[in-house]
């Protein structure tokens, strides 16, 4: 007998089932930060929606699928969208972490040699100011207004209201992304990650963590957050900058895991050591966070919950 075929599969896919089972469900919050349009939260329909809308106007300029595109956007919406819109389109985001520094950044760029580039304004300006880093770039897409670049923004992409009916046909070994290390302990390196790298890591987190369909994640750290959607859970985004945990207001971040009732954390030891402290201080437990996950650098024993003393304030994790 021939050999079959592999089975095409694209990550993107796991936001469409969950947008098809609960279509109305919040799939990303963001009051502090509306997206191109002013809103501040939408739906997993919604997402879904617009994430096909922007894959077909990505399509649309000349990109072509298989194509790696640099992806510049604040952790916000519109982030959300612009990546599942290049997992749907075939495309490969290439995300640098802003912690390396200007520099390490755009090596990151260069060695990547982007197609595109979705970003803020700042980056596309950067591309000017820098185009030695930026040879290969030949499509352009602003979050805001473009200021003499040219190219298209996200918000004509969304108005353009033609979705891509179903996702560019990818296989499970195909490239989905490149996303670059934080240079903590040497050069920042680029990883390539697969459609089933992605699905792996998915269900790993699925089938190790209490993450029940349902819950809220309060996303400190953009790209562990690009698995809530998938994972059929909420994302609210902290009000914090994201690149520099250490400095993050632990008075924000308890005010957001409360009103919007987060049932779960991804954080990194430097941010915990600016809310653990807090929380004791203020005698404040937690008691609607259910799984803390940490993960990037060693975190000390002390740190580790204890089920027994759930109401201790001086151990809220």
């Amino acid at each position: 007998m021939p050999p079959t075929s592999p089975a095409p599969f694209n990550i993107a896919s796991l936001l469409s089932q969950a947008a098809a089972q609960d279509p109305q469900k919040t799939a990303v919050h963001c009051p502090q930060s509306p997206d191109c349009r002013g809103q501040a939260s939408l739906t997993f329909a919604a997402l879904d929606q617009d994430s096909s809308t922007v894959a077909a106007g990505l399509l649309s300029l000349g990109l072509d699928p298989g194509d790696r595109v640099a992806v510049a956007l604040r952790p916000g919406i519109d982030f959300y969208v612009v990546i599942f819109a290049l997992f749907k389109a075939g495309l490969i985001p290439v995300m640098v972490d802003p912690g390396v520094g200007a520099r390490r950044a755009l090596q990151c760029l260069a060695e990547s040699r982007p197609q595109g580039l979705v970003g803020i304004p700042l980056a596309h300006a950067a591309s000017l100011i820098f185009p030695g880093y930026f040879k290969n770039v030949r499509t352009r897409v602003t979050l805001g207004r473009t200021l003499g670049w040219g190219g298209s923004t996200v918000l004509k992409l969304l108005r353009k209201g033609a979705p891509l009916i179903n996702p560019v046909p990818t296989l499970a070994s195909d490239p989905a992304a490149i996303l670059f290390t934080s240079g903590a302990t040497g050069p920042p390196k680029g990883v390539l990650y697969t459609h089933a790298m992605f699905r792996a890591q998915v269900e790993a987190i699925r089938n190790n963590f209490p993450l029940p369909p349902g819950g809220v994640e309060l996303v400190t750290f953009p790209l562990f957050g690009l698995f809530t959607p998938a994972l059929s859970m909420t994302s609210v985004i902290a009000d914090m900058n994201s690149a520099k945990p250490a400095q993050a207001d632990p008075a924000k971040l308890v005010s957001s895991l409360s009103a919007n009732k987060v049932t779960s954390l991804f954080a990194s030891p430097a941010l915990l050591r600016r809310l653990a402290p807090y929380c004791r201080e203020k005698k404040i437990v937690l008691s609607g966070l259910k799984s803390v996950i940490s993960a990037g650098a060693p975190a000390p024993p002390a740190w580790r919950w204890n089920s027994r003393r759930r109401s201790r304030p001086s151990a809220p994790f």
